[in-house]
């Protein structure tokens, strides 16, 4: 059994526990210590901190983020690889072009509405899969503004 989880922590612990002791369970994307099954885990921090490098390098100074209003490891390590790889090029973190948003479609909608209203980015990066969704989700995107959109 494959496992993929960010809410409830302690409760899923119990649970995978005991079912470890009938089936295999493989533990996926939620770096747990001292939790008795296999776990695996991908560098997120590295991913979006690669995305970013990228987009500097062709030119793109302008880079907006949409967070987790939510705390989990894996979305945390994504953000900071965002915010390190601004840092490590000179580029400074700006509140207008940080949304957040909570695990969702209508989430990433809302949070890039407010992005473009306050800025005009080169680019969007979501910490998620949904709020990407959300975010690529919108008619009324205009050529060159905003249209690259990135999800790790």
């Amino acid at each position: 059994m494959i496992f993929c989880w960010y809410r409830a922590v302690s409760e899923k612990e119990r649970l995978l526990s005991k079912m470890a002791q009938i089936v295999p369970v493989v533990n996926m994307d939620q770096l747990v210590v001292d939790f008795s099954v296999s776990s695996v885990y991908i560098d997120g921090y590295a991913g979006v901190k690669r995305m970013v490098e990228h987009l500097i390098m062709n030119g793109h100074r302008k880079i907006a983020v949409i967070r987790a209003l939510q705390r989990f490891l894996s979305v945390d390590s994504r953000y900071q690889g965002y915010v390190d790889a601004l840092k490590e090029n000179n580029i400074e973190l700006s509140e207008k072009l940080t949304g957040k948003s909570d695990f969702s479609v209508r989430g990433g909608k809302v949070a890039t509405h407010r992005l473009l209203g306050n800025s005009k980015p080169a680019a969007i990066i979501t910490v998620d899969d949904l709020m990407a969704h959300g975010s690529s989700d919108r008619q009324d995107w205009k050529p060159g503004e905003s249209d690259k959109k990135y999800c790790f």
